[in-house]
């Protein structure tokens, strides 16, 4: 943005019309969004991407859920597909939101946390479970649900990162 302090009136000069044209005397700096550097990495991709990952993953624990005795598996048992995408969906929403209010940071922070903690206890169970298993059906399917679980955790891991450098930086220093 530039400002200027001069007229933009038509004057006559030797029977000759001459316009002034505008031209800037100082460039203004454009105003920055209180979170540009995390907007800049184009947050709300990467939020989408948390969102769609986590009804994936709710939907692949609908389809094992169903398909599968349900006390003979403990991703069923504690139902972590449910509530990894609950978790991913929420907090992908709430990072979704971050353009307009920034206000949320310190929760969507908290979000991935447990979002990210989540995912390694449930990555944890499904390794063991898959250990135990011997059905091939069911194991493609909670192979397929643990992929899932580890990109969501890398999802993650990445948003807690630049959500508490962005934190660090809007510090107010003592």
């Amino acid at each position: 943005m530039a400002a200027a302090k001069m007229s933009m009136a038509i004057t006559e000069h030797g029977g000759e019309e001459l316009v002034r044209h505008y031209q800037a005397q100082e460039l203004i700096p454009p105003r920055r969004p209180l979170l540009h550097n995390l907007l800049d990495k184009q947050l709300s991709a990467w939020a989408s991407a948390q969102v769609v990952s986590g009804v994936l993953s709710f939907g692949l624990g609908l389809v094992f859920a169903t398909t599968a005795e349900f006390n003979s598996f403990l991703i069923i048992l504690f139902r972590i597909p449910f509530l990894n995408g609950a978790l991913f969906f929420i907090a992908g929403l709430l990072s979704n939101l971050l353009h307009r209010e920034p206000r949320l940071l310190p929760v969507c922070f908290r979000a991935n946390l447990a979002c990210m903690a989540c995912a390694i206890v449930g990555t944890v169970i499904m390794c063991v479970d898959l250990a135990l298993m011997e059905n091939t059906t069911h194991k493609k399917t909670e192979v397929l649900v643990l992929c899932v679980t580890l990109v969501q955790m890398i999802l993650s891991a990445l948003l807690t990162f630049w959500i508490h450098k962005e934190q660090l930086r809007l510090k107010p220093r003592a």
